[in-house]
């Protein structure tokens, strides 16, 4: 099916690093590296770096985000950020419900819709991403995709990859769910490419419900392939750069930095390792297997 291009957005989340001088130097660095790039940059940094990262960017390519919003408008939430004070700063995205807050903060399945109710009254775009696990939240899935009745939110529904933890889990696969919604609402049927477009240019593949305010996404990295149109690669903590989270291969960027690599070269290193991408992954039969847990390896 031929599809017109959609838009690829590139977002960083800086998590708690970078002070103000820090922040403004890095940003200053990376405004012209990234100039040209055929993509949105997204930079989301911590609290106190907002308004100095939204001047430096103004008029730029580059748009800004939070790591975190309450769900209050006001109140006496010390420490809080409400998603209307940052959408009064200029901010375009926030990053809800991650990890790293669950575990060492406490948030739960109820704090994290009470911030995505607010970031969605606040007029910030909302992607909900779910991992559908067989004997976890399987029969939740229904119920997670409604909200986008009456929500203007895309569902995400992305495969349970075969990589560390995820190696021994039971898959739910995508055409599998997607089978099961349509005989849930029979009138669920595939975005036009124009509205696709508008939703980025990645691997999900959308639908919706005639009145249906969002849509439903769905990821099947496993049960199906989109290995010949995957525009993904992910650069891991260490600095080493992987075209295919089922390969071992790649670039150990942080290496040749640490050797005096010049622009030039890092620039053909990365290029080199994006052009040997692998053909194709092979989960199904194990013969590529990833040493890393997903947490490892980032994205």
């Amino acid at each position: 099916m031929n599809k017109a291009k959609r838009r690829v957005v590139i977002a960083g989340n800086w998590k708690m690093n970078k002070n103000r001088a820090e922040a403004k130097a890095l940003i200053t660095e990376l405004l012209p590296l990234v100039k040209e790039a055929g993509c949105e940059v997204v930079i989301c940094t911590p609290y106190t770096n907002l308004e100095t990262a939204l001047a430096l960017t103004e008029g730029s390519n580059v748009k800004v985000g939070a790591e975190n919003c309450h769900w209050a408008e006001s109140g006496a939430f010390t420490g809080e950020i409400s998603a209307q004070m940052l959408k009064e700063l200029g901010v375009q995205y926030v990053i809800i419900g991650h990890s790293e807050r669950r575990q060492y903060f406490g948030e739960t399945d109820e704090t994290v819709a009470k911030r995505v109710r607010a970031a969605l009254e606040s007029g910030l775009p909302v992607k909900l991403n779910c991992v559908p696990q067989a004997g976890v939240n399987e029969g939740e899935l229904e119920q997670l995709a409604a909200l986008a009745k009456d929500n203007a939110l895309q569902v995400r529904f992305i495969e349970m990859m075969p990589i560390g933890y995820g190696a021994a889990m039971p898959c739910i696969s995508g055409p599998e769910l997607r089978a099961r919604f349509a005989r849930r609402w029979p009138e669920l049927a595939p975005l036009s490419a124009a509205q696709e477009h508008a939703l980025g240019d990645g691997p999900a593949v959308y639908y919706t419900v005639p009145g249906w305010q969002g849509s439903i996404g769905f990821i099947a990295a496993v049960h199906g392939k989109f290995c010949a149109s995957c525009n993904r690669v992910r650069l891991t903590s260490q600095g080493f750069l992987r075209p295919c989270l089922a390969s071992e291969t790649g670039c150990d960027l942080r290496a040749l930095l640490r050797s005096g690599a010049d622009d030039a070269q890092l620039l053909a290193a990365i290029r080199e390792t994006i052009w040997a991408k692998p053909r194709e992954h092979h989960f199904n039969d194990s013969s590529m297997p990833a040493t890393r847990g997903m947490y490892r390896i980032g994205g």
